[in-house]
């Protein structure tokens, strides 16, 4: 079960990463949002708000190989992981407020 849901993690966050790929840099499908330049690239007004929010995230696989010998089973290894980052700021008459999140699984049968 645990592949199962890492593999759906891994698509998903792959759909994330499609527009960094991209020679254009990435444009919002929906033309009702507004940019907000004043905390960066990225971010963007949630609306009928003052927040702004920028959503992030990145997906990495590797696989591996025994350098030394060692038993069959540990001759090859796979790993996945993935990273979500969600940071909101508004403005406040004391300065900005900042929540920021991050969440990273992975599983793997690489070893050290």
């Amino acid at each position: 079960m645990t592949y199962r849901w890492l593999a759906a993690l891994a698509l998903g966050l792959g759909g994330l990463a499609a527009p960094a790929l991209a020679l254009e840099p990435f444009q919002p499908s929906v033309p009702a949002l507004r940019s907000c330049a004043q905390y960066g690239p990225g971010f963007i007004a949630v609306p009928g708000t003052e927040t702004c929010t920028r959503i992030s995230g990145r997906v990495t696989a590797e696989a591996g190989t025994a350098t030394r010998s060692v038993r069959r089973e540990d001759i090859a290894g796979f790993g996945t992981s993935g990273r979500v980052a969600v940071d909101s700021r508004t403005a406040t008459p004391y300065g900005p407020l900042r929540a920021y999140r991050r969440v990273r699984v992975g599983d793997g049968t690489i070893r050290p």
